[in-house]
């Protein structure tokens, strides 16, 4: 019973494919076998993406915007979602801080991709991306959001 579950999770997960940053880069050594640098990417300008078995790179530029999904961040690019497993506090510190911005607990936007800010009654605002999607912008992120905004 577990390896029928062990091969339908894995199966799966081809299909969805998942995202994920590479923190370190690596040679190859003298013996042949890989070898991390010593180096670290702190902001890295694309994202390896797993899906159906192929691993392709994203550019962190394309990316419209990141939802949160349980112990997953959505990447947004193109029509597109790439399910990437990190915490959006990580992703957020992953990304370069003067192109993207959270916007809310289970949103961060490329700033980039704002086309206007609408506010509401309750003191949020609701912002509106070039591609018609619309994020709330939370007061608790809302002076980070303008500060950003204004550089």
């Amino acid at each position: 019973m577990l390896a029928v579950i062990y091969i339908y999770r894995s199966f799966v997960l081809r299909l969805q494919g998942e995202a994920s940053y590479i923190e370190q880069g690596e040679t190859e050594g003298e013996d042949g076998k890989q070898e991390p640098e010593s180096f670290e990417v702190a902001q890295p300008e694309r994202l390896l993406v797993k899906k159906l078995g192929k691993e392709f790179l994203v550019a962190v530029n394309d990316i419209e915007w990141v939802e949160a999904s349980g112990n997953y961040a959505n990447l947004h690019v193109k029509k597109k979602i790439y399910p990437m497993r990190i915490t959006m506090a990580k992703l957020e510190k992953t990304l370069p801080l003067q192109q993207f911005a959270r916007v809310h607990r289970s949103a961060i936007v490329n700033l980039a991709q704002v086309s206007e800010i609408e506010p509401q009654e309750s003191g949020d605002y609701h912002i509106t991306l070039h591609n018609g999607h619309q994020l709330n912008l939370s007061r608790r992120y809302r002076q980070t959001f303008r500060d950003l905004l204004s550089l």
